[in-house]
């Protein structure tokens, strides 16, 4: 009939029910039914008796009784129960078998995965030390091309006569072209000499000037004098720096001048900054003519050194000092 093979019918409940606990109600049912019949056993055996049989009709009811009777029905639920029991058995070992066929499955796939987890971490190994090794590379790359333009920055610096008041720096732009990136620096105050921190954004301070504008001077910071505030009030003004920042930078430059690095296409690929302690110190013109005459040196620098960059760079806020931090920003 329609609709009794569908498994929401309480018929087809039932039968799902018999079909995996038959054998098990079997194997209950069956004892109790030799007992009940067992208790009738005596009772019938005394009430009927082939001897006062006088017809073959009475025969036949009699041979009725002997047939459907007590031990009739405890022999056939013992027969139910032996069945019970053999099924229950079958049973037994079929989902043994299964449990130990799992077990099997479970233990090659926990082997598998063993095996798949140990591969991932070798190859996890080998792609870190790959990746080490790389930034090794990179790292001597950049270091060669640091000596060479540091060999350059020295030159010009002695070219143009500078003192123990002036510094010469090289940027150029990373990656991912978004930060400026120190190349080489060169004063011969040791204290100016120290790079400080290795990169900034683009748009900071004159160096930020120098990028967006191709060249920028800044010439009227005033003198450094520890018995007025002039000199942190100009900062303040111009740049936003608080006097606590101000105090610490290094060098307390008075002129600064930069000028953007163009590629062959005319792209600003980075920046060369000259600082001075002194007001009003450089010669714009000659600077200029300088940078010209050396442009295709610097882009020879800095292309090789930005080519070669596969280093991630840290995070903004790292742990430097606030005066080494905000330095970056004014020279």
């Amino acid at each position: 009939m329609a609709g009794f093979s569908s498994s929401s019918r309480p018929i087809s409940k039932v039968v799902g029910a018999i079909e995996d606990h038959g054998f098990v109600i079997l194997n209950a049912l069956g004892p109790l039914g030799v007992a009940v019949f067992l208790t009738f056993v005596v009772d019938w055996w005394s009430g009927n008796s082939l001897g006062s049989v006088s017809s073959f009709k009475e025969f036949l009811l009699a041979l009725k009784f002997f047939v459907w009777n007590p031990i009739s029905g405890s022999i056939s639920f013992l027969l139910l129960t032996l069945w019970g029991a053999v099924g229950q058995a079958k049973d037994l070992r079929a989902l043994k078998a299964t449990n130990d066929s799992s077990a099997d499955e479970i233990a090659s796939l926990k082997l598998g995965s063993e095996k798949l987890r140990r591969e991932v971490l070798d190859r996890e190994n080998r792609l870190r030390t790959e990746i080490e090794n790389n930034y090794v590379l990179a790292e001597e790359l950049i270091s060669s091309f640091k000596k060479i333009a540091h060999l350059w920055t020295c030159q010009i610096f002695n070219e143009m006569a500078f003192t123990v008041k002036h510094r010469i720096s090289i940027y150029y732009l990373d990656a991912d072209k978004k930060n400026l990136v120190l190349l080489d620096r060169f004063a011969k105050n040791h204290e100016f000499n120290q790079p400080g921190r290795p990169f900034f954004a683009r748009n900071q301070g004159v160096i930020g000037e120098a990028w967006a504008e191709g060249e920028y001077f800044e010439k009227k910071i005033p003198i450094f004098n520890r018995k007025n505030t002039n000199y942190y009030q100009y900062l303040e003004d111009n740049y936003g720096f608080s006097r606590d920042i101000s105090s610490r930078l290094r060098m307390k430059s008075c002129t600064i001048g930069g000028f953007a690095i163009e590629d062959a296409h005319g792209h600003h690929i980075g920046v060369i900054i000259f600082e001075s302690q002194d007001q009003n110190d450089f010669d714009d013109s000659r600077l200029r003519d300088l940078v010209k005459r050396e442009n295709h040196r610097l882009v020879e620098f800095i292309s090789d050194a930005s080519s070669r960059d596969m280093r991630p760079l840290p995070a903004q806020d790292d742990e430097r000092s606030e005066g080494e931090v905000d330095e970056q920003k004014v020279a």
